[in-house]
């Protein structure tokens, strides 16, 4: 399939099949290697991603919630059952002191000291539930959004991933720095070295995990990164003009 033909991908929705993994392998590995050329297919790419994540999410997020409100609930029966059982406890017991003080002793006014304490205690006990529910849904509702961020950075991209897992042309390269898959850390120095087996110019190319270029230009051997990042997983790329040579990915933690 001619994939410099838009209007074929289109029609075919070869991006949207790319994304939910439909595409035969073969045809899988021939579109992410137009997608590291085609400025136009990646930013079509970016924005039907950015959707169909959108709407796994949001069906995600309403069965999570359908399962805490379950959860809730049957939190809230739980409680209620031990209450009840609290209560019929009370009321057994009471009987059964006003019974032994009339059996033993005769009429006699009734000490409600031992009930108001045990009313006291079911009161705090309902308390005590209540603020535990709400404790614990407080716990769950302020850990979800760090750790989600946290997962986005260091997300992979597909199509990237597979320009490296399928490197046709590296041996013309030694790549010296960055190791494949190399993590840095704060202050981020990244040192990019190469030996060419040929002679030719090259292009540099730095993309986030969401396939955004943040950085592209032609440079020579080796070059220092010092510009400012986030945490979070990197690609990078070294290009002629007609075609990628190396694709490589690095960490900053």
């Amino acid at each position: 399939m001619d994939f410099n033909d838009h209007k074929l991908i289109e029609e075919r929705e070869i991006i949207e099949k790319y994304i939910l993994g439909e595409l035969p392998p073969e045809m899988e590995e021939a579109f992410e290697e137009h997608l590291l050329y085609c400025k136009e297919c990646r930013d079509n790419y970016n924005n039907m991603r950015d959707i169909i994540s959108g709407a796994q999410k949001a069906l995600e997020k309403n069965v999570f919630e359908g399962k805490r409100k379950a959860e809730r609930q049957s939190r809230h029966i739980s409680i209620n059952l031990l209450k009840l059982a609290a209560g019929f406890v009370i009321v057994i017991g009471l009987a059964f002191s006003i019974y032994y003080m009339v059996k033993t002793k005769g009429p006699e006014p009734v000490n409600l000291s031992c009930a108001d304490t045990l009313t006291k205690s079911a009161t705090s006990f309902d308390t005590l539930t209540k603020n535990t529910d709400s404790t614990i849904e407080n716990k769950e509702s302020t850990k979800t959004i760090p750790a989600q961020l946290y997962a986005d950075a260091y997300k992979p991209l597909s199509y990237l991933e597979g320009a490296i897992d399928n490197q046709l042309r590296s041996e013309s390269l030694k790549i010296i720095s960055p190791k494949p898959s190399a993590e840095f850390h704060e202050p981020y120095v990244i040192l990019f070295d190469w030996e060419p087996v040929r002679n030719e110019s090259l292009s540099l190319v730095i993309k986030d995990n969401k396939g955004e270029t943040i950085f592209e230009s032609e440079i020579s051997a080796p070059f220092t990164y010092m510009r400012s990042l986030h945490q979070g997983l990197y690609y990078w790329q070294l290009n002629t003009k007609d075609e990628t040579l190396y694709a490589g990915k690095f960490f900053l933690r």
